[in-house]
């Protein structure tokens, strides 16, 4: 029968849609949420154990923004712990923190070829500077109205229960209660960040899952058996169904296209005797790149770095192309001699009509579905 934290926590943790769908993505957002569980797997709610204090310290150093969530809980250590508190903070959290950053700075230095301290570059140019307005721009409720309601997808529901529950009978779930607060003061704060993402809440997904579980664990005693199993049906149809759309069907172009790709890059090769060259006239980031290519090949994709200078009425290059794709692919694109040109090109359909004179150096070798 479904009754036990165990078992409700191994199904929730396994079906959710969001995990599933960014899981495999080489995203800090996913080292992040990682990280995040392994250090709530650790984190001492009944003991004295201060091992959650090094994955927590890396995921704040990978990601800033993640001392957001680490903050209360920390304090709430604090609070409850028998230790004496100066002591646990000189000897544990600023002597796991300083060794942590010193190891990062140490790696990030030495790889970027002069001293860097990549969490001050993170918050210079996410924080200070708000470069990720450049990106788009959100109103101040969304994380609370949008943002965390889609990362949870079906499981909003059983969440809204969990934090019913916990509000009522608040001294019967202590854990939960603070994990509230935390989820609470997170949204909050990133909510105060003009530019906002559904993946910049993935490290909150776990938490809402121990609240879940808290919650469904008690109710499940006294549930038949009936709405025990409806309950759990729903809960993965609901998870499985986004995530089987959202991972083969939703903009499924170009995840089909980068095999193709490979092999139209291997036979020009196998034929010509040298290496392809493959312009993507596409929005920056539409396509994987090289990590789906396995190919000794030139590549050139339409950037969109953010405005770095500050200048006035900037404009991206993906930006520019748009506006005049004629007047930019003269600019950029060489025609003499024929062999200067990219071998490959690859763009969505509608931009083949604007650029027709372009496209007579071509033909068409391969077109793939978009989207269903």
């Amino acid at each position: 029968v479904w009754t036990g934290k165990r078992k409700w926590a191994l199904f929730l943790i396994l079906v959710p849609w969001f995990w599933f769908y960014t899981g495999s993505r080489t995203l800090a957002n996913t080292l992040e949420a990682s990280l995040t569980t392994i250090a709530l797997s650790y984190f001492p709610w009944y003991g004295e154990s201060t091992g959650y204090l090094w994955p927590a310290a890396i995921c704040c150093f990978l990601r800033p923004t993640a001392a957001v969530i680490w903050l209360p809980l920390s304090l709430y250590h604090l609070r409850k712990s028998r230790q004496n508190v100066l002591e646990l903070i000189l000897k544990r959290f600023v002597l796991i923190g300083l060794l942590v950053a010193g190891l990062g700075i140490a790696i990030d230095t030495y790889w970027h070829g002069q001293l860097i301290v990549t969490p001050y570059e993170f918050l210079k140019y996410n924080i200070f500077n708000n470069i990720g307005s450049f990106y788009g721009s959100h109103p101040w409720h969304w994380y609370f109205t949008v943002g965390l309601p889609t990362v949870l997808g079906i499981n909003t529901l059983p969440f809204i229960f969990g934090v019913m529950e916990t509000v009522r009978k608040s001294e019967k779930y202590p854990v939960s209660k603070q994990l509230l607060i935390t989820i609470f003061l997170t949204l909050v704060v990133l909510s105060a960040v003009e530019h906002k993402e559904f993946r910049f809440v993935s490290s909150l997904l776990p938490l809402c899952l121990y609240v879940i579980t808290d919650a469904l664990s008690r109710w499940s005693y006294r549930a038949s058996r009936t709405m025990l199993w409806t309950t759990a049906l729903v809960i993965l149809v609901g998870n499985v169904l986004p995530a089987w759309y959202l991972s083969t069907v939703h903009q499924k172009g170009p995840i089909e296209l980068m095999p193709k790709l490979r092999e139209i890059a291997q036979e020009y090769r196998d034929e010509r005797e040298h290496q392809a060259n493959i312009l993507f006239l596409m929005p920056c980031h539409s396509t994987p790149y090289y990590s789906h290519i396995h190919q000794n090949v030139t590549m050139r994709f339409l950037t969109c770095e953010p405005n770095l200078e500050k200048k006035e009425q900037y404009k991206d290059e993906a930006d520019r192309f748009f506006e005049d794709p004629v007047h930019w692919i003269n600019s950029h694109i060489p025609v003499h001699p024929l062999t200067a040109l990219p071998t490959h090109v690859v763009m969505f359909d509608p931009l083949a009509e604007n650029i027709s004179v372009f496209l007579r150096n071509y033909r068409l070798l391969h077109r793939i579905e978009h989207a269903e």
